[in-house]
This record gives structure tokens, C-alpha cells and sequence, in this order.
């Protein structure tokens, strides 16, 4: 009994098991199960990951496949970290490249390597590898100009080597150049970087909203200057890593030479001491830069001028303006060679003129002639010529004296120092004291009364020698209209050995 139950359970046992096996080779697959797994991809001899390299660097890569081969792999290079486009996988069955990156930003910039390996069957590594690193451009490409120069419609060559504006206004006469001149520009570049090479020139003139050019024939350039005024010439070189040479590959230059202006002399053989540069009084009397005129009425002065423009028709208008101890309304324009003016007041006076072109620009450096009215007073010692018909110089003989007196304990300085003028009478001069820094009020007198109250110093426990003072005598005089004019200065020191109470 035993032994049978046992066969019949190895019966039902072996139907089981062909019933397996027969439902098991006769299933369908189920729909989207794939048997082919993925390759794996990896890389090797590549930077560190945000790491610093050289933009020109070599990267190596490789795959393995589990159930089959590899046969190729997409590479895609991105900037920063940004995920590759399908446009930018690039096929290749290659293990290694070397790649010229960019590094424009501006010497170096982040880029992301990514690889994947691809099988026999078409299937990618769906988790490629990648690398994070920076590219650096060690040396940014180098331009230098083999000639700058201009040539102007008067057939005048012109050599344009102001790099800087400093440098344009700093040189004499400058690099200044005729509207109309042909500029002509040309050079050459380089790139220091171990196998770095220039890929193109890109040029423009301050007139330009952009650059031209952008290819390596692009090394010379000739433009005709039309309009006046400050320009400059630029170039920049490219490299293989993208990077652009500093912009400091410029040419400054001024289009348009200034008009020239000049006084014309008073007469033929007048103000050789001075170039030249002088003026008329009243109508006859020739005056020279930095004259005084004496100021005992109104007095009448004129002025004469020309000019000439280096690169334009003959001068027509001209601008002038008469300074006041400085100061004064701004240019006029006038069509005459002359102009005058009655003076009445006493002042340092400037009178300036300069040529305006045809294009509406001014002579850069005037021309002028100073002059003063009113001889300010003098003191004994001093000489004054201003405005002397015979040239020979008035000499002050007015005394200036100081007399230290001590009466019951009182000290006194009693000091007269009187002035001299050539136009106003003496009695009409104003003074003003100032003892050791105190200052005193205007009079009418020459002569001042100093004690221990206008600051006058003497022997005293820190001085047991007594001290020095010094008095500062001012005198002014008068205009024609009674006003005050001019205000001359004086100096004198005296020792006091006694004490003041």
C-alpha cells in the first residue's frame, strides 16, 4: 500500500512537471522587455572635476558592454552647467580628441564634458559620463600697429601714435590732422600661448556702431575723415579660445587743426620785450603786455588782431572777451579785426581773442594782452614808471619812520610812514596798520600811535630781552571817480627792550 501511494505520487509529480515545462515554452513575451542591457561609460586622463586646465586639452574616454559590444560614442562639450541639446551629441568612434575650448570670460570659463557609450544594437548609456572643469586662456592674443598715419588734403603725411587721450594732449602740436585727411591703419598679432594662433582682427573708428571685419586678412583699413573733432582708431585680435586682446590697441587723433589767432603789434619797432603783443591808448600812444596806465580819467584802449586757418578757407569770425581781475562776461562774436573800450575803474585787465573756422571751431589758445590801470601807490625806495611818457621811473623820498617812546609808564611806537602816488594827491591816500597780526581800521594820516592795545610787545617774564614787531602798512589811493582803487603794502620789523605795562 505504501509502495503504491508512493508510484502514484511519482506519476502526478512527473505530469506536474511536463505540464511546466510544456505551458513555459509555449508563453508569449510579454510586449517591451528587452534582453540587451545598456554599455557602461567612463573616462580617463581627464581634469579634475572643477579643476583648472589650459582651454587647449586632450580628454579620453572609453565603454564596456555587458551582453555585447560598444561601437561608438556621442560626445557633447557645454558651457557652465547646462545640459547638451540633441543638435550638440557628436558621433564618433574615436577614444580620445583634443579640444580647443573656449575661454573668453575673460580669461577663463566653466565647461561641462559629456561622453556616452553606444552598443551594437544602438543602445546608449542612458547616464553618460561627465566632467565639470575650467578652461583658461594664459595669454590673450597681442596686436601691434606696422603703420598709423594720415595724409591730408594739402598732401602733408601725418604720423598718428597717440595711444592714449593723455598722451594726445600731452604732445606739441599733437596728433591733429585736416578734415579730409585719409587715415591709414595697419598691423599685425600674435598669441603667446603654447600652440595658440590668431583666428581674425576686428577693427572700428569711433564713428562706428560696430565692429568690421572679423578674418585674418583683415589687417589694414583706410577710412577719409569727415567730421571734426576727437577720434580714435581701435583693433582687437581673436584667438582660438574665442578670448579678444585687451582694447587698448587704439589711435587717438583730433580731425580739424585749430584757427590760429595773434595780437598784431601797436606799431612797427613797438613791444619787442614782448613779441609784439601790445595795445593803443587813446588812439596814438602804444602800450605793451603788462602795462600799468595811469588812471586820471577815463581812458580809452583798442586792440588789433588776425588769424589763420591751417586747413580751411581765410577767418571771417572771430570771438573776444575783456577779463576783470579775472573775471568777466564770456566771448563775443565780432567780424572786425579791432575793438575798443573806455576804462574808468582801477583793475588788472585781460583782453582775449581768438579765430573761429569754418567749421564752428575755436582757437584752443587765445590770443591776449594784460594791462592794469591805476599806479598803486608806492612807498620810499620804490620806483614807479607806469605809464611815463619818457621812460624814466619816479623814485618815493616820502620818509617811514618809527619812534619808540616811554612816558609814565606808558610806551608808545609812534611810526609815519607816508606813500607816494603818481596819480592821486597825497592828501587824498587812505592807510591801514597792522600790528603784529591786529589789525587796525582805515585813516586818513600816514602816521599811527601804537601801544600795548594794537598789540605792541615787549620785555616780559618769557622775553627778558624784550621782542620783535612788525607792523604791515597798507596804503590806497583813489580812482577818478573817488572810488578806491589800488592797495599797496609795506613791511617793517623794530625791537623793543623795555617793558610794556
Amino acid at each position: 500500500m505504501k509502495l503504491r501511494n508512493r508510484a502514484v505520487l511519482v506519476s502526478v509529480v512527473a505530469v506536474l512537471m511536463l505540464l511546466l515545462i510544456f505551458l513555459q515554452g509555449c508563453r508569449k513575451e510579454r510586449p517591451g522587455f528587452e534582453r540587451n542591457l545598456p554599455p557602461e561609460t567612463y573616462l580617463s586622463s581627464v581634469p579634475l572635476d572643477s579643476s583648472f586646465v589650459f582651454y587647449r586639452v586632450r580628454l579620453y574616454w572609453g565603454g564596456l558592454d555587458p551582453d555585447g559590444q560598444v561601437v561608438g560614442y556621442f560626445y557633447a562639450v557645454v558651457d557652465s552647467n547646462l545640459v547638451p541639446a540633441e543638435s550638440s551629441w557628436v558621433w564618433t568612434t574615436e577614444t580620445q580628441k583634443e579640444f580647443s575650448l573656449l575661454a573668453n570670460n575673460p580669461e577663463m570659463l566653466g565647461h561641462r564634458f559629456f561622453c556616452m557609450a553606444v552598443d551594437n544594437r544602438g543602445l546608449a548609456d542612458p547616464t553618460p559620463a561627465f566632467v565639470f572643469f575650467y578652461a583658461r586662456d594664459f595669454h590673450l592674443p597681442k596686436i601691434t600697429y606696422t603703420s598709423s598715419y594720415a595724409v591730408t588734403p594739402q598732401g602733408e603725411t601725418v604720423n598718428l601714435t597717440a595711444a592714449t587721450v593723455k598722451q594726445l594732449t600731452d604732445s606739441i602740436p599733437g596728433d591733429t590732422i585736416s578734415t579730409g585727411s585719409v587715415a591709414h591703419f595697419s598691423w599685425r598679432g600674435w598669441d603667446d600661448d603654447p600652440g595658440g594662433h590668431v583666428t581674425g582682427y576686428l577693427y572700428r573708428t569711433s564713428e562706428d556702431a560696430r565692429y568690421r571685419g572679423g578674418t585674418l586678412a583683415d589687417t589694414s583699413y583706410s577710412v577719409t575723415v569727415t567730421k571734426g573733432g576727437l577720434v580714435n582708431f581701435e583693433v582687437v585680435a581673436t584667438d582660438d579660445a574665442g578670448a579678444m586682446s585687451r582694447r587698448d590697441s587704439v589711435r587717438h587723433f583730433v580731425v580739424n587743426n585749430d584757427p590760429d589767432t595773434w595780437i598784431v603789434p601797436p606799431c612797427d619797432t613797438c613791444c619787442r620785450s614782448t613779441k609784439g603783443k601790445g595795445f593803443m591808448q587813446s588812439g596814438s600812444i602804444p602800450r605793451c603786455d603788462g602795462d600799468t596806465l595811469r588812471l586820471t580819467a577815463p581812458i580809452s584802449v583798442s586792440f588789433a588782431w588776425d588769424g589763420w586757418d591751417k586747413d580751411g578757407p581765410p577767418v571771417e569770425v572771430w570771438t573776444y572777451r575783456l577779463l576783470t581781475d579775472g573775471g568777466g562776461l564770456a566771448y563775443a562774436v565780432i567780424f572786425d579785426k579791432t575793438w575798443g573800450e573806455s576804462i574808468s575803474e582801477s583793475h588788472r585787465y585781460d583782453f582775449m581773442v581768438r579765430a573761429r573756422d569754418n567749421e564752428r571751431k575755436d582757437d584752443g589758445t587765445p590770443a591776449s594782452v594784460r594791462f592794469y590801470t591805476n599806479c598803486a601807490p608806492f612807498f620810499i625806495g620804490e620806483q614807479r614808471c607806469c605809464g611815463c611818457p619818457n621812460g624814466v621811473p619816479e623814485t618815493c623820498i616820502q620818509p617811514c619812520t618809527n619812534t619808540i617812546v616811554a612816558l609814565a609808564e606808558v610806551v608808545y611806537d609812534s611810526v609815519y610812514c607816508g606813500a607816494c602816488d603818481v596819480e592821486t594827491p597825497s592828501d587824498l591816500l587812505s592807510y591801514r596798520f597792522t600790528l603784529n597780526g591786529v589789525q587796525g581800521a582805515w585813516k586818513a594820516s600816514p602816521e599811527a600811535i601804537l601801544t600795548k592795545y594794537e598789540g605792541l610787545k615787549g620785555k616780559d617774564a618769557d622775553h627778558p630781552f624784550g621782542q620783535w614787531n612788525t607792523v604791515l602798512i597798507e596804503a590806497k589811493d583813489k580812482r577818478p571817480d573817488g572810488e578806491d582803487g589800488r592797495t599797496s603794502s609795506t613791511t617793517r620789523e623794530f625791537y623793543i627792550d623795555v617793558t610794556i605795562p
